[in-house]
């Protein structure tokens, strides 16, 4: 899975590839890949895989909406 956008500003300081469309793709990656992990992980590993992705997260700036 490769998602469309990236996080690499241009120089004017918008996302570069950020489209709709693109946007879109990559919401809908991240949706499979948690239902992939929903699936596949045992709840201990999947909590711990969601803990880091929140840490992960918090670390470039946006809040979750998870508490800690």
């Amino acid at each position: 899975m490769k998602l469309r956008t990236s996080l690499t500003a241009s120089r004017d300081g918008s996302l570069v590839d950020a489209t709709d469309e693109n946007l879109i793709c990559d919401a809908a990656a991240a949706h499979a890949l948690m239902e992939a992990m929903e699936q596949v992980l045992t709840i201990a590993t999947r909590d711990v895989i969601k803990q880091r992705a929140d840490e992960i997260m918090a670390g470039w700036g946006f809040d979750t909406g998870e508490d800690a």
